[in-house]
Parts: C-alpha cells; sequence; structure tokens
C-alpha cells in the first residue's frame, strides 16, 4: 500500500485472473486516494465507452484538481483503435492525473510504463497444501509452501479454517454440501478429534511464538513450514 503513496507514480496496474483480490486491492487504493482529498472518475470501459467520453475523462480546466481515472479493459477482449489510443496516451502521459488499470485476466506481458503493477493470480498451490495437510501428507508441505505467494496471515487463516471444518464434520457432520464436503468426509477418516485439537492449539501457540519474537526464523512461511514438518515427526515418533 506504500508504493500508493508516492506523487511521482502516477499510473498503476492491477490485474489477474483472482477476482477478489483484485476488487479488494483497488477499492484499497481509492480510499487511500480519497483520504488525500483525491477523488476517482467514473470507470472506463474499453468495450463500452467512446473516445469522445475518453477525452472529456482527461480534459481538465486551469483550476481542476487531481483525479484518480480508473480504467478496465484496456489490455483484454477484443483489440480495437480505441483501445490502441488510450494505450498510447499511457504510455506517454505525464499528467497530473493518476491512471488505475484493472484487468480481471492474466496478462502475458504488463506494459512496462506502469509505475506499480500489482498481480493476483489464483493460488492452486494454496489448496495442494490443505490437502496435504487434510491427508496427513506432513512431508509434502515444505516443498508446497515453497510455490506459495499468499502472506503468511492468510495462509495460518486457511489452515486454521480447514481443521475448524475437519473438527466440524467430526462432531456435527456439518459443511457446504457438494464437492468440498466429499474431501472432508474422506480427510476426516486421517484425524482424530484429540489430534485436531492437538494440531489447533499447537499452531496458534505457534503463531503467539512467532509474532512475539519466539522463533528465530524471519520468514514466517519458513518457519510455519519447518514447524509443520516438525509437527509431523513428533506425531510419528509419539
Amino acid at each position: 500500500m506504500a508504493g500508493l503513496l508516492y506523487n511521482k507514480r502516477v499510473k498503476y496496474l492491477i490485474y489477474g485472473d483472482d477476482q477478489t483480490r483484485i476488487a479488494k486491492k483497488a477499492a484499497e487504493s481509492l480510499e487511500t486516494w480519497k483520504k488525500k482529498g483525491i477523488i476517482s472518475s467514473p470507470l472506463f470501459d474499453g468495450e463500452k465507452n467512446s473516445y469522445e467520453e475518453w477525452l472529456e475523462l482527461n480534459n481538465q480546466s486551469l483550476f481542476a484538481t487531481k483525479k484518480v481515472i480508473r480504467l478496465t479493459h484496456i489490455y483484454s477482449g477484443r483489440r480495437s483503435q480505441l483501445k490502441e489510443k488510450v494505450k498510447s496516451f499511457l504510455k506517454k502521459t505525464k499528467g497530473e492525473n493518476i491512471y488505475l488499470v484493472v484487468e480481471n485476466k492474466l496478462l502475458s506481458r504488463p506494459a512496462s510504463y506502469f509505475d506499480q503493477v500489482y498481480k493476483y493470480k489464483k493460488e492452486v498451490y494454496l489448496f495442494k497444501l490443505l490437502d496435504s495437510l487434510s491427508e496427513k501428507k506432513f512431508s509434502l508441505i515444505p516443498r508446497v509452501i515453497q510455490q506459495i505467494e499468499e502472506p503468511y496471515e492468510l495462509l495460518l487463516f486457511m489452515i486454521l479454517r480447514r481443521l475448524e471444518d475437519l473438527l466440524s464434520w467430526q462432531y456435527e457432520k456439518k459443511v457446504p454440501q457438494g464437492y468440498y464436503q466429499s474431501k472432508l468426509k474422506a480427510a476426516a477418516g486421517y484425524w482424530e478429534e484429540r489430534e485436531l485439537f492437538s494440531l489447533l492449539s499447537s499452531l496458534l501457540k505457534f503463531d503467539l511464538d512467532y509474532k512475539s519474537g519466539k522463533t528465530y526464523h524471519q520468514d514466517p512461511k519458513l518457519a510455519l513450514s519447518l514447524f509443520l514438518f516438525s509437527y509431523r515427526e513428533v506425531k510419528n515418533a509419539s
């Protein structure tokens, strides 16, 4: 978020196939600028709006204040002369406005003229980690965690959530219907209730120890990986 506060940066791109995180990042960015007194324009859609509307968005009077011009479908969807004109403008402009481009699609090669780029890709490795944990395949966890781009906080939250879902199934057989329910039903057979409670308690203590500086690894995901692997070793020995 700090990168959004530098005045010299005026061109931003948020893109990827994870629409939830893209929308959250865009909303956070707009809120940051709003607090600094920078208003945002109506969304310009390269698939729907006209070149005249693009010119109107960029038209500024002598006393106009800086604004955030929001764009989408400029680098995705059908190619058009309008899009090429907009991209040419973005490449050259060093104006007073801020340009925020949001594309709900993975781009092969984002334009190099953006001052800040945020990529949000659906994290398949995260689900591999959760499935490995559900099936007690602790030996796979260190390798899988290395591939995960998600932050430690979200990683820990998802692990705790999976363990809580397993407990819910053990107690009440209440989880969402469909494919996830069948996965939990199968995974629950790997665990006893006391084991799930033990791991939940150990993870919460691990998180507290890490945040209080009692673990010696600076990388939280590496520390988490080693903890889960060592937990497996302890359980195998007991």
